[in-house]
């Protein structure tokens, strides 16, 4: 599937899907936002940035899927739907 990407959580962590249309980056939950699953460097080895996110998808608000919001909203601004 081009331009859908899966982030897996590592230990309490949700897993994170990316999905891109026309430059706009969309996530579907945020992971936990503590090391090692910090978004910032993921995005950075698929050559996406942090900035470049738009929308964020959340399944529900668990802290191992909103957790990563915290870092997120340094960046950027998305819009946010749960």
């Amino acid at each position: 599937m081009k331009d859908i990407y899966f982030i897996e959580g590592i230990g309490l962590s949700s897993n994170i899907y990316i999905f891109i249309k026309s430059s706009e980056v969309s996530l579907v939950d945020a992971g936990s936002g503590i090391s090692p699953n910090r978004i910032a460097p993921q995005l950075e080895q698929l050559d996406l940035t942090i900035e470049s996110i738009a929308k964020v998808v959340l399944t529900h608000g668990h802290i191992d899927h909103i957790g990563g919001l915290a870092e997120i909203s340094k960046h950027a601004k998305p819009r946010v739907y749960i």
